[in-house]
């Protein structure tokens, strides 16, 4: 798993210049086992979306830096995609591009007999998040929250 981590982080590092290069932000990468063999997954984002010309454009760069250096010893595939429109959000930089915006927080244990809150992001900081659900103010501590995910605002 270590390989696996150093391997995903070169990639995170590797590609988030290159890709903003060309008007494409890198969101994520994981390398997981699934019924059909390895996967390399690359998520993707674009301010006007992610189409299918992003999609082919990043794949070529990743595959072409995957060819030249061989980090892999088992064979795999190569997924390149949008997060989706629910999208989990794993860091401090993606959080602020939620401030003031709808999302889901899951928690690991309850908290007022709910582990689920959907509201807007107000704040965060190292160790806590305030969000407003209905009329109420939440605050988490950060270290309680399994998942943070986009909502879609309808």
């Amino acid at each position: 798993m270590k390989k696996e981590n150093e391997l995903l982080k070169t990639i995170e590092d590797t590609f988030t210049k290159l890709f903003l290069e060309k008007g494409i932000y890198f969101v994520d990468a994981e390398y997981v086992k699934e019924p059909k063999g390895n996967v390399l997954r690359i998520f993707i984002d674009k301010d006007d979306g992610v189409d299918l010309d992003s999609c082919e454009m990043a794949s070529n760069l990743v595959s072409d830096w995957l060819d030249k250096i061989d980090p892999i010893d088992d064979s795999y595939f190569l997924e390149v995609s949008s997060p989706g429109a629910e999208r989990e959000i794993k860091s401090d930089e993606q959080l602020l591009k939620y401030i003031d915006k709808k999302i889901l927080v899951k928690c690991y244990k309850k908290i007022n007999n709910e582990k689920e809150f959907i509201g807007y992001l107000k704040s965060f900081d190292k160790e806590n998040l305030t969000l407003f659900v209905g009329k109420s103010e939440v605050i988490f501590y950060r270290k309680d929250i399994a998942i943070i995910k986009s909502q879609i605002e309808i």
